[in-house]
Parts: structure tokens; sequence; C-alpha cells
């Protein structure tokens, strides 16, 4: 279950990715092969995306060689669009990392997960729920190798993180309904 929805996540990245920032980017009264060719691409992925996240069966392994498939051609795509060091990046990335640990890569996942935590540490900060994820990402991958003594204190950063998060947004939404911003 775990590896389809990364799956679908890498897909649907892939395809936000070619919507918003190739498409897009396109003069809407110029249509060329290029752009007709990236849409084509874009509908693919939501293809596949549709048809994993909709699937009455799921081939473990088949599914994990798709997400990796997507994932890597997401990579290509955004760094190529916006470079390493941009969040987008970085939480495909982290999707990469959560295949690996549905694998059972641990390695490569963990490797994975530190690069995209210290992407996202540097253009995000390290209070920011993506980096949140990714910090809950590398404990879940200590978590799966049995290695406690660094699950736990991961979990706890991750979770001060939301917690941090959370606060900070009811927070602003208490003092929007005081100046009755609703």
């Amino acid at each position: 279950m775990r590896s389809r929805i990364l799956l679908v996540l890498c897909l649907f990245g892939a395809l936000v990715t070619l919507s918003g920032r190739i498409v897009g980017d396109e003069p809407a009264q110029e249509p060329n092969v290029a752009a007709q060719a990236k849409t084509s691409q874009r509908d693919q992925l939501w293809e596949q995306a549709m048809e994993v996240a909709n699937a009455g069966e799921f081939d473990e392994t088949v599914n994990l060689a798709k997400g990796f498939k997507a994932a890597l051609e997401c990579l290509v795509i955004l760094e190529k669009l916006l470079g390493k060091e941009h969040p987008d990046y970085s939480i495909c990335l982290t999707n990469l990392a959560g295949l690996y640990l549905s694998a059972g890569n641990f390695l490569e996942a963990e490797s994975v997960y530190r690069e995209a935590m210290a992407i996202q540490k540097k253009v995000l900060g390290n209070e920011h729920p993506e980096y949140a994820a990714s910090v809950g990402g590398l404990a879940e991958l200590y978590f799966s190798m049995g290695d406690y003594e660094q699950t736990v204190p991961l979990y706890r950063q991750a979770v001060e993180i939301t917690l941090g998060i959370l606060e900070q947004t009811t927070n602003l939404q208490s003092e929007r309904m005081t100046r009755g911003f609703d």
C-alpha cells in the first residue's frame, strides 16, 4: 500500500511539474510541437497515476519499478527546470527515498533522505513541514532497520516540528478571529 501511495505521489509530482512549469510556461496563443509533446507526456503520467490509484490488485514489484522510473524522470525534469536546491526537487527526493525504503534498499534510502533533508534545511529551514516529513521518513527507515536509538530522536524531532507548525497556525487563526478576519 505504501509503495502505491508513493508511486501516485511521484507520478503526480511529475504531472504537476510538466503541467505547471513546462506547459504552463508556453505562450497559449503559440502552440508548438514541443508544448504538444509535453502535454501528451503529462496526460500519460496522469493516466498512469490513475491506473495505479484505482487498481484492484497491486503488484508491488511492477509498481515499485514504475515509481522509481517516475521519480527519476521527475528529478531530471526538476533539476533542469529549477536546479537541485529547490523545494520541489527535495520533495521528489523524499518520495524516491520512500520508494527505496519500500524496496528494502536501506542504504540508498538513507542517502537520499539525507540529501533531501540537507536541501530542505538550507532552502526551507528546519521548521518546515517538508523537512519534518523527511525527518519522519528517516525515522521510519531506522525503525524498519531495528535501529531504535536513531529512530526515537528523529520521530521526536518530526513531531516537535509538526506541533510547532500547528501552534503557529492556531495562533494565526486566533489572531484573525480576534480581528474579525475569519
